[in-house]
């Protein structure tokens, strides 16, 4: 989606290195790890970059590299090793890094893309389908987004509460898709029997089409402390450049021309965030940790 594409663009303004003292642009870098943040194609993301690079630099003299990355061992290795200012990942790669990462890392950012800050995630079947609850998904399809990777965390943890057994040797098959739409659509026209969406994704299919609320139920609902993305700026960071970035924020957020880019991409604000306000994903996160290692579930 656009709105992912327009946050790593925002984080191009915190990937910068000292103003010289003849004024020429700032240079920096920032990594992009794609895996986890599929959701726009690779070609349109170059493009996003490009269009909001001219921005930045008319705004901020700031020149940017963007360097991108397949795997999150190289790119996490490289920003630890301080190879770049910034970096923006999947919070799964976030969460899997996390002492690390936190202590290399002095400034967090979060994108919001539904009506509240974090999102909710849902475990949605048909009414007629006669699954109540997790328990009845033994042996069934679900589907969701290929790269919803706090999807499939979600999943896994309300299998392991509830059967105490691996989602993988639980359900009959996992079935991918390239949108959460798809992977809703797929339950509703009975070609999975559920499937792990975010709840904006539902509500706002619902308002297109009611009946998808007449014929869907939820079998599991998470609290809202999911989010698509995350970047972190190095500890090494001036924070000079990190006041430069929260001015494009605060341009983007109450300038006509800002706004207006904020609804090109379908996106809802942009927060910087403490460390604390993770607390709630990362709890999460560690109760999951703990059922795997209580009933022996092998990490993938």
């Amino acid at each position: 989606m656009k709105h992912i594409v327009l946050f790593l663009l925002f984080l191009l303004t915190i990937s910068v290195s000292a103003k010289s003292t003849d004024e020429s642009a700032s240079k920096g870098i920032i990594g992009y790890l794609m895996d986890g943040l599929s959701d726009i194609q690779y070609k349109d993301t170059r493009i996003a970059f490009a269009l909001w690079t001219k921005e930045i630099a008319v705004d901020e003299n700031i020149e940017v590299e963007t360097q991108f990355f397949n795997s999150d061992k190289d790119i996490v290795e490289k920003y630890i090793n301080n190879d770049f200012e910034a970096m923006t990942i999947n919070p799964i790669f976030y969460l899997q890094n996390q002492k690390k990462l936190d202590a290399t890392t002095q400034e967090y950012y979060i994108i919001q893309r539904s009506s509240t800050k974090y999102e909710k995630l849902l475990i949605l079947v048909r009414k007629d389908s006669g699954i109540k609850s997790i328990s009845n998904l033994e042996n069934k399809i679900v589907g969701l987004r290929a790269d919803s990777y706090y999807g499939k965390l979600f999943l896994d943890k309300e299998i392991l509460k509830k059967t105490h057994r691996d989602s993988k040797k639980y359900i009959k098959k996992l079935r991918k898709t390239k949108r959460n739409s798809t992977a809703l659509l797929n339950t509703f026209f009975k070609k999975t029997d559920a499937c792990v969406i975010p709840k904006y994704t539902f509500d706002l299919l619902v308002e297109m089409n009611p009946s998808l609320k007449n014929e869907l139920i939820t079998i599991a609902e998470s609290n809202n402390i999911f989010m698509p993305a995350i970047s972190i700026v190095h500890k090494s960071t001036p924070k000079n450049l990190n006041d430069a970035y929260r001015r494009s924020i605060d341009r983007l957020q109450s300038t006509q021309r800002g706004k207006s880019i904020l609804s090109l991409f379908k996106m809802k604000r942009i927060y910087p965030i403490r460390v604390e306000e993770l607390k709630g994903i990362k709890e999460y996160y560690k109760e999951y940790t703990e059922l795997k290692k209580l009933y022996r579930v092998e990490h993938e």
